[in-house]
């Protein structure tokens, strides 16, 4: 049986969604979040270390709050969807944290956009529309040859994704 190149990108999926299934292991959990530090069950963090924070909610089963200190720490609290909550509302607290301490103090604490949410994000979700149209007027309307019918299926599932991803969903929709 021979292989197409259609079939490499289902493959790498695979096995990247599977090494991901069998090491994904809980992050640390939260105990306390106050004005002057985030503390967990294995070290704190002060408010006025934080350089950068984000939210990662851009997977469908899993989202994390992304902590980047001055010293290169970084701290990583990740959840399932499904038990979400709890970690939108420290998100949400943080957040207030951060305003207090940016309204107070000269160092400043930023809160970083996901690709989706940058310019280029926008120039990637154009890209993605221009080749959308490409492979469309390809399989309607071009003469030649066979077509791979399953590499269009593949693609438009991942791209409608994408898409909505970048230009549907609004900003910081649910938070």
């Amino acid at each position: 049986m021979e292989k197409d190149v259609a079939d490499v990108p289902i493959i790498i999926g695979a096995c990247l969604g599977f090494y991901f299934m069998l090491f994904y292991t809980e992050g640390t959990r939260v105990v306390e979040l106050t004005t002057e530090e985030i503390r967990t069950e294995k070290r704190s963090i002060k408010i006025s270390d934080i350089k950068n924070f984000k939210l990662k909610d851009d997977s469908p089963e899993f989202v994390y709050l992304k902590i980047a200190t001055h010293s290169n720490e970084k701290l990583s609290i990740g959840t399932r969807t499904s038990s979400q909550e709890e970690l939108l509302k420290l998100y949400s607290d943080l957040k207030k944290a951060v305003e207090e301490h940016n309204i107070v103090n000269l160092n400043q604490i930023l809160e970083k956009k996901l690709i989706y949410d940058t310019p280029f994000g926008k120039i990637i979700g154009l890209v993605v529309i221009g080749v959308t149209l490409l492979m469309v007027y390809s399989l309607f309307f071009s003469s030649g040859g066979t077509k791979n019918y399953g590499a269009y299926v593949t693609f438009f599932g991942c791209s409608s994704f994408l898409l909505f991803r970048i230009f549907g969903r609004r900003k910081n929709q649910s938070h």
